[in-house]
């Protein structure tokens, strides 16, 4: 697993950017070979674009319009997630500086009801 925001003298991932609201970075990151249980069915990948990635922020959560009851995130910095491009409703991707190496990434930006799961490893 190549990370470029994972420290690792202190094995904690630095990141530039703090997520607001329910907004979560995540790096993209093809699954590890040893993760067992999430098989894709080729017949699925020509109608979906699913990608995984390793959360870098997120925010608290957030506040619904209808009641204002509080909706916190569920997922935590470090997290594997599952997500799939092609029904995000938010995801946009933008270039951000490691503070590790100085090199710009990809990462990509979404709202947490744009992820379809989070991976346990």
């Amino acid at each position: 697993m190549n990370n470029p925001f994972l420290d690792k003298e202190s094995n904690s991932i630095v990141f530039p950017y703090q997520g607001v609201r329910d907004v979560t970075f995540v790096y993209p990151q093809d699954l590890p070979d040893d993760i067992r249980g999430v098989l894709i069915p080729d017949r699925y990948k020509e109608f979906y674009q699913y990608s995984s990635g390793i959360v870098l922020s997120v925010g608290p959560g957030y506040y619904q319009h209808k009641d204002g009851k509080f909706v916190p995130t569920t997922m935590k910095v470090g997290d594997w997630v599952l997500f799939d491009l092609s029904l995000t409703v938010m995801n946009w991707k933008m270039k951000i500086k490691s503070p590790i190496d100085g090199k710009e990434y990809l990462c990509n930006y979404m709202g947490q009801k744009d992820i379809q799961g989070i991976i346990e490893i």
